[in-house]
């Protein structure tokens, strides 16, 4: 079986969810990005020595906020 990439499950989900439903996705990532971002020594702290960097999720969290937000 063969595993779908990341953007093909987001472009399915474009197709196929209703407008609220996209509404409700992007308000929770804007969330959960922007809590990380104002959050950075706190989520420093609390990713040391995982797996993922904490750099590497807040530098993610910066980009996507800036293409979900609302002002443009």
């Amino acid at each position: 079986m063969k595993h779908k990439t990341n953007k093909q499950v987001f472009n399915k989900a474009i197709k196929e969810l209703n407008d609220i439903d996209l509404a409700i996705l992007r308000e929770r990532i804007l969330t959960v990005c922007e809590f990380t971002i104002q959050n950075k020594e706190t989520v420093t702290k609390q990713m040391e020595g995982g797996f993922i960097s904490p750099e590497l999720i807040i530098g993610a969290c910066e980009r996507i906020f800036e293409k979900f937000n609302f002002k443009d």
